[in-house]
């Protein structure tokens, strides 16, 4: 009787110190999740993007694309614009700095 009294304590002490750390692990990665919400791409309306960016659309390099959807992005400390745009059913994602300039 007493053998199955120190099993049932171990076996109690071992699943409450499991729900412990994983009650930390949750608690943890919310944090990481917090802190990286600063940096997310905020979502804007393709109108906001700077004029530079708009007469870059315009020029013959991105002849036929529309731009769907835009997002300022943070990259090491600059801002960067991210400009999804469409030309029939092909769609693609391009990225230009605040002089309209492309990026990568």
């Amino acid at each position: 009787m007493k053998l199955t009294k120190i099993i049932l304590t171990g076996v109690l002490a071992t699943a409450l110190t499991g729900i412990s750390f994983a009650t930390n692990t949750v608690k943890d990665s919310t944090l990481i999740v917090l802190a990286n919400e600063e940096k997310a791409p905020k979502e804007i309306k393709v109108s906001e993007l700077p004029e530079a960016v708009l007469e870059a659309l315009k020029g013959e390099s991105y002849s036929g694309w529309e731009a769907q959807k835009a997002w300022i992005v943070l990259k090491e400390d600059e801002e960067v614009y991210q400009v999804e745009v469409q030309k029939g059913a092909e769609r693609t994602v391009l990225f230009f700095d605040e002089e309209g300039s492309a990026i990568g």
